[in-house]
C-alpha cells in the first residue's frame, strides 16, 4: 500500500513538472512568435503558482515591455532582482532591463541606479556605462535648464517691480 502511494506521488508530481514546463514552453513559444500579450498572460498565470521566480518574472517583464506595458515590466524586473540566487549574467540583463524600462517612463533617476547595478555585476558593461552617461548629461541639461527657468522668471519680477516702482514713482510726481 506505500508503495501504491508513493508510486502515485510520484507520477502526480512528475506531471506537475512537466505541466509547469509545458505552460513555460507554451509562454515562451507565443514571445519567440511575436505574441507577447499571450506571452505575458501565460507568464502571469505560472507566476500565480510560482511568484517568487525570477525567470518567470523577468520574462513576464519582458513580455510587458514588449507590450509597451511599462508599470507592469518595472514591477516584474523589480522582483526579479529582488532574488538572492540570481547568476551574474541574468543580474545584469534584469539590471539592464529594468533601467530601459525606466527610461521609456522617463524617470531618469530610477534608470541611472538600475544601470548603476550592472556595473556591480559587470563593471565593463559598455551599454550600461553609455546609458550612465546619457542619463548624466540629460539630467544636467535638464538641471540647467530649470535653473535658467528660474532666472528668467526672477528677472521677469525684477522688471514687473522696477516698472512698478517706476509707475509710482510718475503718479507721485
Amino acid at each position: 500500500m506505500k508503495r501504491i502511494v508513493v508510486y502515485v506521488l510520484f507520477i502526480m508530481l512528475f506531471v506537475s513538472n512537466t505541466f509547469g514546463f509545458l505552460e513555460n514552453s507554451r509562454a515562451v513559444k507565443a514571445y519567440r512568435a511575436g505574441e507577447f500579450k499571450e506571452a505575458l498572460a501565460q507568464f502571469e498565470s505560472l507566476l500565480t503558482q510560482h511568484p517568487d521566480d525570477p525567470e518567470l518574472n523577468y520574462n513576464a517583464g519582458k513580455a510587458a515591455y514588449k507590450e509597451q506595458e511599462y508599470q507592469a515590466a518595472v514591477a516584474y524586473f523589480s522582483q526579479a532582482v529582488k532574488q538572492s540566487q540570481l547568476s551574474d549574467d541574468f543580474a545584469v540583463q534584469a539590471w539592464f532591463d529594468l533601467g530601459n524600462t525606466y527610461v521609456k517612463l522617463k524617470k531618469w533617476q530610477e534608470a541611472l541606479e538600475s544601470y548603476e547595478q550592472v556595473l556591480k555585476y559587470n563593471n565593463a558593461h559598455k551599454e550600461a556605462k553609455d546609458m550612465i552617461e546619457k542619463i548624466k548629461k540629460l539630467l544636467e541639461e535638464q538641471q540647467q535648464q530649470q535653473q535658467q527657468q528660474q532666472d528668467n522668471q526672477q528677472q521677469d519680477q525684477d522688471q514687473q517691480s522696477d516698472q512698478q516702482q517706476q509707475d509710482n514713482n510718475n503718479q507721485a510726481q
